[in-house]
């Protein structure tokens, strides 16, 4: 291990220019790593605050009954009734 870090250290002191844009390259990919993540966080952020002022803050759980025979269910069976018309289409 001692000859290839000696060897290394060498050749990054020889080529000064290749080992600069190496470096350039690894910051310039890492700080578009961390703006893209924070790109996404914010996005994501602001779309969620839109949901929440135009329809609230709350959750919808559908479950099927203890009993029934078929866990799943038939989407016309669902009362409707106490619904306003803007969450129908969400």
């Amino acid at each position: 291990m001692n000859v290839f870090s000696k060897y290394l250290l060498r050749s990054m002191a020889e080529k000064k220019g290749r080992t600069f844009l190496l470096l350039i390259s690894v910051a310039i990919s890492a700080a578009l790593l961390v703006a893209s993540m924070g790109t996404v966080k914010a996005l994501l952020g602001t779309f969620s605050a839109q949901v929440k002022g135009n329809f609230g803050d709350f959750n919808v759980q559908v479950s099927a009954s203890p009993t029934a025979d078929n866990p799943l269910f038939n989407a016309g069976g669902i009362n409707e009734s106490g619904i306003s018309k803007s969450f129908k289409g969400v």
